[in-house]
């Protein structure tokens, strides 16, 4: 039987997945600290994949460490900011800005994993940026202040989630995706646990149910996106990714009230098919 179909279907749902965590953190309304909230994230994840490791009686595959901690360090940055995000421009445009990563992805693979882009690379990442200022301002019509600084975070996370995608990819050509899930959490809360502590503020009983709920609806979409990626290439993954924004406006709208301006609509439409365009020579 053929395992290329499932790769992209199980990115689709954990895109799903990723935009329910996205609407979780912005119903905090910023109560809860990035840090305090990927901190939590990472520590749920490490215990859930620690008693994972312990009920199967086998040891996590730490070998290629270097690059599971170069994951890790990539990884942590990119939810810090990307939660960052979130809380300075909500949840349907720091999404966006976050899934520009494929461009980027398309651009390191090469480098680094001998998977070769073509030239609408460099025309998709035009365009997608083009569609992503377009994104930024209309989180400023929807009511969100624009803020450089929001900003900044969604694109830069986005940019070191795609290097975090192409190690990723990289690591599930030798190793298994729980070991590569549990190294992330690992190293990932404590590479954050410091900057959390320093910034811990003791949350109401709502807020640890809302953070309760990321943290179990963050590990199946990270797991979910981490075992696809042994089957998906890099590029190709991308298009898939690109579901999340589209669930992240969607949910915005339905459970947060959120009314996106006809800009964001655009510039999400806009980003998508830059992202398409970029990616075209992975379909033919």
């Amino acid at each position: 039987m053929n395992a290329l179909p499932k790769g992209p279907a199980l990115l689709a749902v954990a895109s799903f997945f990723f935009a329910i965590m996205a609407t979780l953190v912005a119903a905090l309304h910023g109560a809860v600290s990035a840090a305090q909230l990927v901190a939590v994230r990472f520590a749920f994840g490490a215990l859930a994949m620690g008693a994972f490791f312990l009920a199967r009686g086998r040891r996590p595959q730490l070998e290629r460490w270097p690059l599971l901690l170069l994951r890790a360090f990539l990884g942590c940055g990119a939810v810090y900011l990307y939660f960052f995000a979130i809380g300075q421009i909500g949840p349907g445009p720091a999404t966006m800005l976050n899934f520009l990563s494929p461009c980027y992805t398309a651009v390191l693979a090469p480098l680094f994993l001998e998977e070769k882009s073509g030239r609408y690379v460099l025309v998709g990442l035009v365009i997608a940026t083009a569609g992503a200022a377009l994104v930024a301002l209309g989180a400023g019509d929807a009511g969100r202040p624009i803020t450089a600084l929001g900003i900044g975070a969604g694109v830069l996370s986005g940019l070191m989630s795609g290097a975090a995608t192409t190690s990723v990819r990289g690591l599930r050509q030798s190793t298994d995706a729980f070991t590569v899930y549990f190294a992330f959490c690992l190293f990932g809360f404590l590479l954050t646990a410091p900057l959390a502590a320093a910034q811990w503020t003791a949350p109401d009983g709502r807020a640890w149910l809302i953070i309760a709920a990321m943290a179990v609806v963050s590990l199946i979409a990270q797991l979910l996106y981490t075992y696809a990626m042994g089957y998906t290439k890099t590029v190709t993954a991308g298009i898939a990714n690109q579901l999340a924004p589209v669930f992240s406006f969607g949910l915005a709208v339905l459970f947060l009230g959120d009314r996106p301006a006809a800009t964001t609509l655009v510039g999400a439409a806009l980003c998508i098919a830059g992202v398409l365009v970029g990616l075209r020579e992975s379909a033919v």
